[in-house]
C-alpha cells in the first residue's frame, strides 16, 4: 500500500506536467527576493541633492555698528533641490525693512518676509534696515523766520512744508537743503521724500536799498542824496553842467560805468549803490 500511493503521488506530479510544489515555492521565493534587490539597487542609484542658503543681516541705516534688526532663519540652511525657503525679518524699534538682496542683487524692496523659491543652487540671502523717521530742522537767516522752526521728526517718505515770514522790507532769497541752494524765491518751500536727515535754511534779504548819488565840481545831479529803492528798482540819473563844462563822466561804487552823457540809468537795484558824476571843462569857449 505504501509503494503504490508513493507511486500515485508521482506520477500525478507527472501527470501535471509542472515542478514540484517545493521547489516551486523555493523559486517564487527567490524571484521575490531578486525584485528587493533590485528596488533597492535602483533607490541606491537615485541621489538626495541639497543645497546651502546663507541668510544674514547687511549693514542698513544707522550708526556704525548699530544693530538695526534680525532674520530667520540666519546662518546657513540645508534645503531640497526645488524647495522654497521663507526668511522674516524682525526690524528693531524706529526702524523698518529696507532692501532684500538676493546674490548681492536687490531682489525685493520692503516687506518683512520673503521667499527663495525652486532652489537648485546656492544662494545669499541678505536684508538691510532704515530708520521709520528722520529729523529735519530749519531756521531763518536774514530779517524774518521759518516755520516749522527747529527740529520737527518726519516719518520715512513724507514731505514738509515750509513757509518763510520775511520781515517787512525783507524778501526771501534763496531756499538751502543741507548746504546746497534747493530753490530762488517764494515764502513756501516743500522738502520730499524725505528719507534722511536734513538741514533746511531760508535766506531773507532786504527788500529796499539804498542809492546815493552826488555831482563834483562843475555841475549838479539828480535825485541828488539818498534814495530809497525797492529791489528790481529802476532810478535814472541827469546831470546839468555848468556854463564851461559839458563833459560828464558817470561811476558807481567807484567804478567807470559811462564815459560821456548827463543821463544815467542804474537798472535792477538789488544791493546798496553809490553813483558819482564828474565834470571835464568844456575845450572850446
Amino acid at each position: 500500500m505504501i509503494g503504490k500511493t508513493e507511486t500515485t503521488t508521482r506520477h500525478s506530479v507527472a501527470e501535471r506536467g509542472g515542478i514540484p510544489v517545493i521547489p516551486l515555492l523555493l523559486l517564487t521565493l527567490a524571484l521575490g527576493l531578486l525584485a528587493v534587490e533590485g528596488a533597492s539597487a535602483q533607490n541606491s542609484n537615485s541621489v538626495n541633492i541639497s543645497f546651502d542658503v546663507t541668510c544674514a543681516v547687511s549693514a542698513g541705516a544707522g550708526a556704525s555698528g548699530q544693530t538695526t534688526g534680525s532674520v530667520s532663519p540666519s546662518g546657513k540652511t540645508a534645503c531640497p533641490t526645488g524647495s522654497n525657503l521663507t526668511f522674516t525679518a524682525r526690524p528693531h524699534p524706529n526702524y523698518m525693512v529696507d532692501t532684500w538682496y538676493l546674490d548681492n542683487r536687490a531682489v525685493q524692496t520692503n516687506g518683512t518676509t520673503y521667499t527663495l523659491k525652486n532652489i537648485r543652487s546656492k544662494h545669499s540671502v541678505s536684508v538691510t534696515f532704515a530708520p521709520t523717521s528722520f529729523k529735519v530742522s530749519a531756521i531763518a537767516k536774514g530779517g524774518g523766520a521759518v516755520t516749522p522752526v527747529g527740529t520737527v521728526l518726519c516719518p520715512a517718505g513724507s514731505s514738509l512744508n515750509f513757509t518763510a515770514r520775511p520781515s517787512s522790507n525783507g524778501v526771501v532769497k534763496t531756499w538751502f537743503v543741507d548746504g546746497q541752494p534747493a530753490q530762488s524765491h517764494g515764502t513756501t518751500f516743500v522738502l520730499r521724500n524725505i528719507r534722511a536727515a536734513h538741514n533746511v535754511v531760508v535766506s531773507i534779504v532786504d527788500n529796499t536799498f539804498l542809492v546815493s548819488a552826488s555831482a563834483g565840481s562843475g555841475g549838479t545831479v539828480s535825485p541828488t542824496g539818498d534814495k530809497v529803492c525797492p529791489a528790481g528798482a529802476i532810478v535814472t540819473f541827469i546831470a546839468t553842467p555848468n556854463v564851461r563844462t559839458n563833459t560828464c563822466t558817470w561811476s558807481l561804487d567807484g567804478k567807470l560805468v559811462q564815459k560821456s552823457g548827463t543821463v544815467y540809468t542804474l537798472k535792477n537795484v538789488q544791493a546798496n549803490h553809490t553813483v558819482t558824476v564828474s565834470f571835464s571843462p568844456n575845450s572850446t569857449r
